[in-house]
């Protein structure tokens, strides 16, 4: 039966469970993913300032993840026994 982790500190699994990549190619995808994001945030700021808008409350800007932006590798790090459900941003 699948649990949920969640990610609060008063949670029952709180911190028991750590996964990381399993080499450094899957770190990569993670880093184009943010320089994408970096790239589309300035390209935003820009815009914004042209518009004459404030941009101090921009907080969030949605950049859709491909395929190739995800870890398809990783290695529990910490824990064992991993959940079969684990939500995540």
């Amino acid at each position: 039966m699948a649990i949920v982790l969640g990610t609060s500190s008063d949670e029952k699994f709180y911190g028991k469970y750590a996964l990381w990549y399993r080499d450094p190619a899957q770190a990569t995808r993670v880093k184009a993913y943010k320089d994408l994001y970096d790239s589309e945030e300035l390209e935003l700021l820009k815009r914004l300032r042209v518009e004459g808008r404030n941009s101090f409350f921009i907080t969030t800007l949605e950049v859709p993840k491909r395929r190739e932006h995800v870890p398809d590798a990783l290695a529990l790090e910490k824990g064992t026994d991993l959940p079969d459900y684990i939500p995540d941003t």
